[in-house]
């Protein structure tokens, strides 16, 4: 009954989490890699060794990877100076006086 749906729903929850969890760890890594070896563009060009072929699109996705370039480093940015929502020491606090 009630205690089967609560703990496939909270295995559901959990699931969940670990999807998440590994998805913020390859973006972090994706991140960290443009970071220290440049932008999409950058790496493209480094991996390239065939012949060179001019795409009718070539200018435009040059473009949007300059705009998925520049969005990454803007969210970077917003990861390292927002400050965190939650406050450990106010749960413990919060803790101590409800043990009183």
């Amino acid at each position: 009954g009630n205690e089967t749906r609560n703990r496939k729903r909270l295995q559901m929850q959990k699931d969940r989490q670990k999807e998440i969890r590994k998805h913020n760890h390859i973006l972090f890594h994706k991140m960290a890699r443009i970071m220290r070896e440049g932008g999409t563009l950058k790496l493209a060009q480094q991996q390239h060794t065939g012949p060179v072929i001019k795409s009718l699109t070539l200018d435009s996705r040059i473009k949007e990877l300059d705009r998925i370039d520049l969005r990454n480093a803007e969210l970077l940015h917003r990861l390292r100076t927002t400050m965190p929502y939650y406050d450990v020491g106010v749960w413990e606090a919060q803790h101590e006086s409800q043990k009183r």
